[in-house]
C-alpha cells in the first residue's frame, strides 16, 4: 500500500517563487504595435435546463489505515476527505486505525486532513487512481503516517482592552492557524526549533514575537496584544488588469453600488492601477482579472499576504467577462489554490443555487447564495483551506459532471488570508435573471461581500 508521510512545510520565499515564474507568463496581445481591443462582456441571454444524460461516474470504496512511525494503527482519529465534487465526509478510526468511506468517486483528487490526539495534524491531496486494493476485494486501502506532537506552544491574542480578538492569523513561519473565539491558539511541534511567531488581524497592528519550541515541552506564550491601527481600512480595486475585460474603470461601472456599500460599511477605498507598491493597502481586490501578472506583481503580491494582507479575488465562469484563468492561477499558485476555467449551473433551472455552507465567519447567518452561473474554486495544496459554499449536488459542471463544487473558498499564508469567489457578477448591479432585482441585492450576496471584507 502506498504510504504518505507527513509533509513539513518549508519557509515562503516568494523571491525564488518569482524567479521560477519569469518564464511561464503570458505577455498581452499586441498587433502592428496596437494592443487588441478590450473584450466587451455583454450580459448573456439566460439558458434553460440542462438536458441530456450525465456521464456514469466511477466509485470504489475506500479504506484508510491511520499510523503512527511504526505502522501501528491509531484509534479514534478524526478523518475528512473531500474533493472538488464531493463536500467533506468524515469518519473516526477504529481500534485497528481504520477509516471507511464507501461509493468514493474515482475521476476526481481528494484532499485529506487527519487530526488525532497527540499527533501532528496532517493533510494531503490524494488521486484514487493506482491506489492498490485490499487483497481479494474491490476496496483501494490508502496508508497515511503521522508524526507524534513532542511539543506545543499555546497562547492568546487580544486588543488594547484585553478583549480577545477572534480570526486573528497566528503565523510561525511555517504555518498558519486561526484564533478561536476567545482569541487562543495552539501549535505542535515534533522536533525542537527556533519560532518567529507573528499574530496579525484587519485593522489591527501585527505583533512579532521570537521563542523556541523544546522537545517534551509545553510552552504557554501567553497574551499578545495588538494595538488597534487608526483610520480606516483600505480597499484598493485594481484597475491594471481591466476587470470584467474592460479597460481601467470602466470594467468597474456596474460595481458602483458594491463599492458604496462598502464605503457605508466604514471601509476607505480606492481604485489601483499599478501593484508596485501595497503598503498603503488591507484588502486588496481583484474583480474578473482579463490580463496576466509579471513575477514581480506575483512576488508583490505574494509578500503583501505573507505579512498579513488579505487578498479577494472574483473569478467568471467560462471566461465570461475576459476572465484569464491560465494567469489568475499562476497568480494563485503559491497558496495552493486555483480557480476554474469551467461553468456551473443548475441542471434544472439553468442557473445556480447555493445553499451549502462550511460554518465561517465569512458564511455566518447566510442561508442562501444566487448566481446566474459561476466558476468553481479548489484547493490544491493549501493546508488551511476551506470550502465554504457548495452547488448541490445536482449542479452541473460544463466539461465535467454532476457534483457539487466549490463556488466560495477560505485560506490561510503567512499572516495573511486570501477569498476566492467563482462569479464577479453576483455582486454587480445587472439584473441577470431579468426579476427586476440587481444580482448584488439577490438573495444573501450582498451580506456576502461584506462578511469577506470583515473576515
Amino acid at each position: 500500500m502506498p504510504v504518505i508521510k507527513t509533509q513539513k512545510s518549508k519557509t515562503l520565499k516568494y523571491q525564488t517563487l518569482a524567479a521560477l515564474l519569469s518564464g511561464m507568463l503570458l505577455t498581452a496581445c499586441v498587433s502592428d504595435g496596437v494592443i487588441d481591443p478590450p473584450v466587451q462582456t455583454p450580459t448573456p441571454a439566460p439558458t434553460g435546463a440542462v438536458t441530456g444524460t450525465p456521464l456514469p461516474i466511477p466509485r470504489k470504496d475506500v479504506q484508510l489505515l491511520i499510523s503512527d512511525a511504526d505502522v501501528k494503527g491509531i484509534s479514534g482519529a478524526e478523518v475528512e476527505i473531500s474533493a472538488a465534487a464531493v463536500p467533506a465526509i468524515k469518519a473516526t478510526t477504529d481500534s485497528n486505525g481504520l477509516a471507511n468511506f464507501p461509493g468514493l468517486r474515482t475521476d476526481t483528487e481528494y484532499s485529506i486532513r487527519v487530526n488525532a490526539s497527540g499527533f501532528l495534524s496532517s493533510s494531503r491531496t490524494v488521486n484514487l487512481l493506482g491506489v492498490p486494493s485490499v487483497q481479494n476485494t474491490d476496496t483501494l486501502l490508502l496508508a497515511i503516517k503521522m508524526e507524534r506532537n513532542q511539543s506545543t506552544l499555546k497562547g492568546r491574542v487580544t486588543d488594547s482592552q484585553g478583549q480577545p480578538l477572534a480570526n486573528a492569523v497566528v503565523f510561525d513561519s511555517k504555518q498558519s492557524i486561526i484564533t478561536n473565539a476567545n482569541g487562543e491558539f495552539q501549535f505542535g511541534y515534533s522536533e525542537a526549533q527556533q519560532l518567529r511567531m507573528v499574530a496579525a488581524k484587519q485593522g489591527y497592528q501585527s505583533q512579532i514575537k521570537i521563542t523556541a519550541a523544546q522537545i517534551n515541552q509545553n510552552l504557554d506564550l501567553g497574551t499578545l496584544t495588538l494595538p488597534t491601527k487608526t483610520g480606516q481600512i483600505k480597499v484598493s480595486l485594481d484597475t491594471s488588469k481591466n476587470p470584467m475585460g474592460q479597460s481601467a474603470e470602466a470594467g468597474l461601472k456596474n460595481f458602483e453600488t458594491l463599492q458604496n456599500e462598502w464605503i457605508q460599511a466604514g471601509y476607505s477605498l480606492k481604485k489601483m492601477n499599478s501593484l508596485e507598491n501595497l503598503s498603503d493597502t488591507d484588502i486588496l481586490v481583484f474583480i474578473s482579472p482579463s490580463k496576466s501578472f509579471s513575477a514581480e506583481e506575483i512576488g508583490a503580491i505574494q509578500a503583501f499576504v505573507l505579512n498579513g494582507g488579505k487578498l479577494v479575488v472574483l473569478g467568471e465562469w467560462a471566461g465570461f467577462g475576459g476572465f484569464d484563468a491560465q494567469a489568475v492561477n499562476l497568480l494563485l499558485a503559491p497558496y495552493g489554490l486555483s480557480m476554474g476555467a469551467d461553468s456551473l449551473r443548475d441542471s434544472g433551472s439553468g442557473y445556480l443555487t447555493v445553499d451549502q455552507f462550511t460554518p465561517h465567519a465569512i458564511t455566518q447567518s447566510i442561508a442562501q447564495l444566487k448566481f446566474y452561473q459561476s466558476g468553481s474554486v479548489q484547493t490544491t495544496t493549501s493546508p488551511s483551506a476551506e470550502i465554504l459554499a457548495r452547488s448541490s449536488k445536482n449542479s452541473f459542471r460544463i466539461l465535467d459532471n454532476t457534483g457539487s463544487f466549490g463556488v466560495v473558498l477560505s485560506a490561510l499564508y503567512g499572516a495573511g488570508k486570501v477569498v476566492l469567489v467563482g462569479d464577479s457578477s453576483i455582486f454587480s448591479s445587472e439584473d441577470s435573471d431579468g426579476n427586476g432585482i440587481p444580482n448584488l441585492k439577490e438573495a444573501d450576496n450582498l451580506r456576502l461581500a461584506k462578511q469577506i471584507l470583515a473576515w
